[in-house]
């Protein structure tokens, strides 16, 4: 919710005869709660600093704009999460809990508790914890299951790699709570998302655990991309060759044969 604006609070900022330092207008839009323009304002801030992306999402979050923050937030902790104060690491929770994603939500809530054990926003995660508790003990059902698969793959194919890691993750936590199962597509498509982000450890924790043959050996295809990707080139060529070998599907050969021509070409060169 957009709380009141007041301009004389952002002319504080501003020195006269001067253009107002977009830092200053940001931080005075967002302290009184105009978080429309700071959002507007977020675009003028300084592309090099790691946190500007941060800033948009907390602001998104702010908005109610939940499956929207929920993705900048994926991509911006990937470059600066471990920077996020205490109303950043919130914001995301917030934006969590709002897109349903409890599970998430709950873990970002104990980083709150952990780095900011004292602050008036850990006593609020902690009522949004039980919340959060209140609503997982009436139970899971397959549709709730179904319904947390549906909007990862629908993400995934929409290319919202950001949001369908949230939703595809939720999922298998979900599922474990209640012992689903969870199959080899789910993870491929999970771990094919984090590489997408270029999150390459959490891409190859999931796709371990893909067998080869998976959706006619993209499977290894994946496998083969994400080794590439994290430095292991001779594992990577011994699945990207598995993939071409033995796929029916014309696109997966065309790919892997072209990785393993890069990877060729790049070990020549060396």
């Amino acid at each position: 919710m957009i709380r009141g604006f007041s301009w004389l609070a952002i002319l504080l900022f501003i020195v006269p005869g001067q253009a107002a330092n977009p830092a200053d207008t940001f931080l005075a839009a967002f302290r009184v709660g105009n978080y429309q323009m700071a959002f507007a304002v977020c675009d003028q801030l300084p592309a090099d600093d790691p946190l500007t992306p941060s800033y948009r999402a907390t602001c998104l979050a702010m908005l109610g704009r939940s499956e929207e923050a929920v993705e900048a937030f994926r991509r911006a902790a990937f470059k600066a999460g471990n920077a996020w104060d205490q109303v950043m690491i919130y914001a995301r929770a917030q934006a969590l809990f709002d897109a349903r994603l409890y599970s998430r939500a709950q873990m970002e809530l104990a980083v709150l508790e952990r780095r900011f054990p004292h602050s008036r926003l850990a006593e609020r995660g902690k009522d949004m914890t039980q919340r959060i508790e209140r609503r997982l003990a009436t139970g899971l059902s397959a549709a709730n299951l179904e319904w947390y698969l549906d909007r990862g793959l629908a993400a995934y194919e929409a290319a919202r790699p950001a949001l369908a890691v949230e939703f595809l993750d939720e999922h298998q936590q979900l599922a474990r709570r209640v012992g689903a199962e969870v199959t080899a597509r789910q993870r491929l498509t999970l771990g094919a998302a984090y590489l997408e982000l270029e999150e390459t450890k959490n891409a190859l924790i999931h796709l371990s655990a893909v067998p080869s043959e998976t959706e006619s050996y993209r499977g290894a295809l994946f496998r083969g991309l994400v080794l590439s990707a994290h430095g292991d080139a001779v594992a990577a060529q011994e699945f990207l060759i598995e993939a071409r070998d033995h796929t029916s599907d014309e696109g997966v050969k065309q790919r892997a044969g072209a990785i393993l021509a890069e990877l060729e070409a790049a070990r020549t060169i060396k």
